[in-house]
């Protein structure tokens, strides 16, 4: 779907520093919360596609159940740890470095 400009409201900066202020969050933890938010959604959308369960998943990927159950409770996760589980669902993690201001 796309939207028109019509549809699309742009927010001022201002406003969106008193969002991240009032939920005690900076711009960053937000950026990092939404890459394993994305993260998770894709792992889950892949699981779902090969029947596979968290223990399943938990089992290929040579990590503990309470382990893989943890990054899905969206606690923090190691590069090593989404790695592995990345793996044990057929898939790979990629990394992007992003430098200088966005």
């Amino acid at each position: 779907m796309k939207l028109t400009k019509k549809q699309i409201t742009f927010a001022k900066k201002e406003d969106v520093k008193k969002v991240f202020d009032k939920i005690h969050v900076t711009p960053e933890e937000f950026q990092e919360e939404l890459a394993l938010s994305d993260f998770l959604y894709s792992l889950e959308k892949e699981l779902d596609k090969r029947h596979m369960t968290k223990y399943a998943l938990a089992k290929k990927s040579g990590l503990k159940p309470q382990v893989v159950a943890r990054v899905f409770n969206n606690e923090n996760a190691e590069i090593s740890t989404l790695s592995k589980m990345a793996h044990g669902a057929g898939g790979k993690l990629e990394l992007n470095f992003v430098f200088g201001k966005n």
